[in-house]
This record gives structure tokens, sequence and C-alpha cells, in this order.
């Protein structure tokens, strides 16, 4: 899986959660629930990270996401799909706007 695309995840997740987790507090088994990301915020946040990487994914999938890793590999495997080099979205450096 592509490290950029993986912090890009990531870099959006935490910016989801509501109180925020610690800035490594995120791992691949942290389930998406114990972020308070539920139905309609996954759905939001899958939104904004296909504008962010230009790839759509099948939406039959987001209701087998249950962690942080289902959520990197999904969008590792569109982008992949998509022939897109994932290395031109490089991570925002903390702090910066989205």
């Amino acid at each position: 899986m592509s490290e950029t695309i993986a912090t890009l995840v990531l870099q959006h997740l935490h910016a989801a959660c509501d109180p925020a987790p610690a800035p490594h507090g995120l791992q691949t088994d942290t389930p998406l629930a114990t972020l308070g990301i539920h139905s309609l915020r996954l759905i939001e946040l899958v939104y904004e990270l296909e504008v962010r990487c230009e790839v759509q994914v099948d939406e039959e999938h987001l209701a087998r996401l249950q962690t942080v890793g289902d959520v990197q590999r999904m969008f590792a495997t569109a982008v992949s799909a998509s022939g897109r080099d994932p290395d031109r979205w490089q991570p925002q450096a903390q702090g910066a706007a989205s």
C-alpha cells in the first residue's frame, strides 16, 4: 500500500473524529465506531477522499468498512486501479487546511 495514500486517509480520519484522538492514536486496526465514525460521517469521509484522490469507490463496500485499515486498503486499491500515481497527493503538513 502506498504510504502517501495511507497517510492521506489517516489525516482525513483524524480530522473527522470528534474529539480528535492523539496524533499517533490511529492504527490500522482501530475500529471506526470507536472514533465516532458511523454511517453518515463515513459517507462524507469517503466522498472527501474520493474528491481528493480523484477516484470513485464502489458504494457496496462501505458497509464492510470496519477499521482504519479497511479504509486505507479501499483507497489504495481504487488509486491503483485508476492507474494514477499515488504520490501525486502529498499529505498536507499538520495544521494545514484541507
